[in-house]
């Protein structure tokens, strides 16, 4: 990832939890210039995702207009091209954090041990491993028509194959056919 200015949707409803968040990405030291835009509740970051361009999602699970897996899903049903880093409050909340993943989260930070460098490489790391897995989908789409055109011109190939044996067995018959259809003295 380059050093070009990155854009973070926050959303995270509990005003000083987000002010936290943000001193810590102005805190932290790296060269890229980081823009983050802060909003409290899921259905305006649906809005955002319609309307801007971000490089990442930080969200909050629990907002005032969604609540656990239901955030993380309606968010990457909207933004699939977005990754995505979940923020829990508490431990207990971690066996929530890792379903978030197999849904298609990136990674997931306890809130309480965040700071700036840690929360930078994550972020950095969830852009990067996000960007990989797009070009592997794509790959893997690229290489499944590959493939189906190749089965296509092998059953167009074997249908041609079959022909040219039809076609000899036929050459074949129209030989015998001749053969007993010429005069005597022409058939040496």
């Amino acid at each position: 990832m380059s050093d070009a200015e990155m854009k973070i949707l926050l959303v995270e409803d509990n005003l000083s939890d987000a002010k936290v968040i943000m001193k810590e990405l102005d805190n932290r030291r790296s060269a890229a210039p980081v823009l983050v835009e802060h909003v409290e509740r899921l259905s305006l970051a649906l809005e955002c995702v319609q309307k801007k361009e971000y490089d990442i999602i930080l969200t909050d699970l629990k907002l005032p207009d969604s609540d656990g897996l239901e955030t993380v899903r309606r968010l990457l049903e909207q933004a699939p091209k977005i990754p995505l880093i979940v923020l829990t409050a508490t431990y207990e909340q971690e066996a929530l954090a890792v379903e978030t993943i197999q849904l298609g989260a990136q990674d997931y930070l306890f809130k309480d041990k965040m700071d700036g460098a840690l929360l930078i490489r994550v972020i950095r790391y969830a852009i990067e491993r996000h960007r990989i897995q797009e070009a592997l989908i794509k790959a893997k789409r690229e290489l499944e028509a590959k493939i189906l055109e190749l089965e296509n011109l092998n059953n167009i190939m074997m249908g041609r194959e079959e022909r040219i044996l039809e076609l000899k067995e036929e050459n074949k018959q129209l030989k015998k056919v001749l053969e007993t259809t010429r005069p005597k003295d022409e058939r040496r």
